[in-house]
């Protein structure tokens, strides 16, 4: 008797603990780590994408102040054939100590479409970055469905395993009484007490994987998780529209479409080479052989100017040529990892809809036979009652029964998880929205 309340009262526990539904695991999940560095990242690449901006489309100011002490003065010699006064020898031509300070204020004109090329590469990779974000956040719900769906059968299959063990207990009781009324031999008795046990042991084994997934759930989740709810209805699905849904908003094969665009830039990078650049620049500059910068009564203090600069590269020894047609293979790669992808994608989607379809059908035939089991179990019971049928055969139908219960179970989650696959290979807005038809559905 006292086993028998320990069973129930921890089945109360199981059903009535702090249940999370997977809604809700999936809320908590914004605060993984994984999905933190994303975000990160993305904030990272924004931040670059904006110098890169700052560096095409404004001027750079910049402020020098420079000191030089040498140590001989600067002279210069004059060996004329005929001595003059004043230039013979050795001739002072700057100070000892030379400052100079310069405001300069440049821009860049023309960079052969490289600047602009560099912020597209920059946009592009900000871009791939919050593409990112989404795709840790769907492989993080994959891993967090696939753990929830065994959480929620472990949880049913304690249940199952339960109501099991006390119905043997119940025939074990009886068998007693007719033990000691010497209506049965030994051997039945000590059959139902090595089933007794047999099940024991697997509510044990049982209820440790289940802590065992729950302490998983909550690492995913970034939450502590003290059980599982049940898992969301299924609603209809429209397996064309899914496929083609995929292509258009996944976020790897955006992100792998964002690789083709950087190759394609990187091109265009490549062959602003073949063009000039052109910068122009004004420059505040002063000299002087103090700190003040005012002269030094060799040369003018005042060193402003305006002024141009152009640079063409001529010849680099093929190397334009050669990172050129390096460019144009990348991006050949890239297009080919594309479309492969892609096949890649929808023959995936395909086969977990097929597996979802298959157990589909298959709980159809589950709910049957946990039918049939459970009415020929209560007809055994009934028969051991009344000295018809023996223990072996009571014990065994009670086998019978539960596991077709745990068959039941483990379908019905199996079912669920590769609806979620197929949506979640959409998009996770397309998984996500299935909570509020579920709703609707209510």
């Amino acid at each position: 008797m006292k086993k028998i309340f320990i069973y129930i009262f921890t089945l109360f526990l199981i059903s009535n603990s702090s249940a999370i539904t997977l809604q809700e695991a999936l809320e908590y999940a914004q605060s993984n780590p994984l999905v933190k560095a994303a975000k990160s990242k993305a904030q990272s690449y924004k931040k670059l994408q904006e110098a890169s901006k700052s560096a095409a489309y404004y001027p750079s100011l910049d402020l020098s102040y420079k000191g030089i002490y040498l140590q001989d003065k600067p002279t210069v010699n004059f060996n004329l054939p005929v001595t003059l006064p004043g230039l013979s020898g050795a001739l002072q031509i700057e100070p000892k100590n030379q400052y100079s300070g310069a405001l300069t204020l440049s821009y860049p004109l023309f960079t052969g479409f490289a600047l602009q090329s560099q912020i597209q590469i920059s946009k592009l990779e900000a871009e791939k970055a919050k593409l990112q974000i989404l795709d840790t956040k769907r492989n993080l719900y994959l891993e967090i469905v696939q753990v929830y769906s065994a959480g929620v059968a472990l949880k049913q299959l304690i249940q199952s395993q339960t109501t099991a063990l006390q119905s043997t207990q119940k025939s074990y009781k009886k068998a007693q009484t007719f033990y000691k009324l010497g209506m049965i031999a030994p051997a039945q008795l000590y059959k139902f007490s090595a089933s007794l046990h047999t099940i024991e042991a697997q509510l044990i084994e049982t209820k440790n994987q289940y802590k065992i997934t729950l302490k998983q759930l909550s690492f995913l989740s970034h939450h502590h998780i003290t059980g599982t709810a049940k898992l969301p209805k299924i609603v209809p699905l429209k397996f064309g529209m899914l496929q083609k849904m995929a292509l258009q908003k996944r976020p790897d094969i955006k992100i792998l479409s964002h690789i083709v665009k950087e190759q394609q830039t990187k091109i265009t990078l490549t062959k602003s080479q073949y063009y000039p650049n052109i910068a122009l620049f004004a420059r505040a500059a002063y000299t002087g052989d103090t700190p003040r910068l005012n002269g030094d009564d060799y040369t003018n203090k005042n060193k402003s100017a305006l002024g141009f600069v152009i640079n063409y590269n001529i010849f680099n020894g093929f190397q334009t040529k050669n990172e050129l047609q390096a460019a144009q293979e990348a991006k050949l790669s890239s297009e080919f990892m594309l479309t492969s992808y892609k096949e890649k994608v929808t023959s995936k989607i395909y086969q977990d809809y097929l597996s979802f379809s298959s157990y589909k059908k298959q709980l159809q035939a589950a709910k049957a036979t946990v039918k049939a089991a459970k009415s020929y179990q209560v007809l055994l019971q009934a028969q051991f009652e009344n000295q018809i049928a023996d223990a072996d055969t009571l014990s065994r139908a009670i086998s019978a029964s539960a596991m077709a219960r745990a068959q039941l179970i483990q379908t019905k989650a199996r079912m669920y998880l590769f609806y979620a696959k197929v949506l979640l290979e959409v998009s996770n807005n397309t998984f996500l929205n299935s909570f509020n038809k579920d709703k609707k559905n209510d």
